[in-house]
């Protein structure tokens, strides 16, 4: 089990946007009002649905936006099932602009569904509260890099493509204080330069390979 925060990545844009870079308009509404969102609010709460599944609320975005292409509809139902069930408080969230990562937040609310007259747009009515941790694009790029799929530099997670709206990247990130993130392999060489500096070292330990 993996120790640390759960960082996620999220691309906040949506096509009722029809003026200017809709995903820095979308980045830029969710820092000034400190929330995060997603589209596909056609479907209605989620609080008052009853979606097992990521592919039950496909459907439900199927038959809530008529036309709804199958690639958004199955992002979506994604996106939203990890966005209500499975996003926590304390969570990091990684805010692209359709550039590269440029911001992070830290989820502080539970999930809502906002009127239009509070949201970016008519559709993305799902919503959390979340307050910003770094405003730096490096410090963005550097976690979603730390966090991503270590096997594949070209995904960000081994069960999404990367245009995915929300994605959960697959390593946690580890804030412990320093002396608690030394691992197996730090402890015991630790272990072994102080037994060597006491003149005594355990043949058991001597033959470890580090």
């Amino acid at each position: 089990m993996q120790i640390g925060k759960t960082v996620w990545r999220l691309i906040p844009h949506d096509d009722d946007w029809t003026l200017g870079n809709i995903q820095q308009v979308a980045l830029d509404w969710s820092i000034k009002n400190g929330r995060l969102h997603i589209g596909w609010g056609q479907i209605g709460d989620m609080k008052s649905k009853l979606f097992k599944s990521p592919e039950a609320i496909t459907e439900a975005i199927k038959e809530a936006i008529r036309g709804e292409k199958n690639q958004s509809a199955r992002h979506g139902g994604l996106s939203l099932f990890d966005f209500y069930y499975n996003m926590e408080k304390g969570d990091l969230v990684i805010l692209n602009n359709g550039i590269g990562p440029q911001v992070v937040m830290e989820v502080t609310g539970d999930y809502e569904f906002a009127t239009e007259s509070h949201s970016p747009s008519a559709s993305h009515l799902h919503q959390r509260k979340a307050k910003i941790v770094h405003r730096n694009a490096r410090d963005a790029t550097e976690l979603r890099d730390k966090c991503r799929d270590q096997g594949n530099r070209h995904k960000l997670a081994p069960d999404r493509v990367n245009h995915c709206t929300l994605i959960r990247l697959p390593n946690k990130l580890d804030d412990r204080p320093g002396p608690e993130r030394i691992n197996a392999t730090n402890r015991l060489a630790a272990l072994l330069a102080s037994r060597r500096s006491n003149g005594r070292i355990d043949a058991s330990i001597q033959n470890h390979r580090l």
